[in-house]
């Protein structure tokens, strides 16, 4: 539960104000709404596709749990380097 909270916390500190400079100010509250509209609809979705592999194997929830957040680490790498390269700009 500890860790979900620091993940929830995360969350609101630092996706949300990235949202902020990318949307005309006037916008801001829909665009933040669109993403947690989007953040809640893959989590619903996610959470109901691990539910049904729980009920179905658990070595094969682990094993897809484990691939798809080795599969997300390159997008941090990209993510990482395209902010770097727009602050040096």
């Amino acid at each position: 539960m500890a860790l979900w909270g620091l993940n929830k916390g995360a969350q609101d500190t630092l996706l949300k104000p990235a949202i902020a400079p990318l949307v005309a100010s006037g916008r801001r509250s829909t665009a933040s709404g669109i993403f947690d509209t989007g953040f809640g609809t893959a989590w619903l979705a996610g959470s109901i596709a691990l539910g049904l592999l729980y009920d179905a194997s658990l070595v094969t929830l682990v094993t897809i749990s484990v691939a798809t957040q080795l599969l997300a680490l390159p997008l941090f790498v990209v993510a990482g380097r395209a902010g770097r390269a727009s602050r040096a700009v």
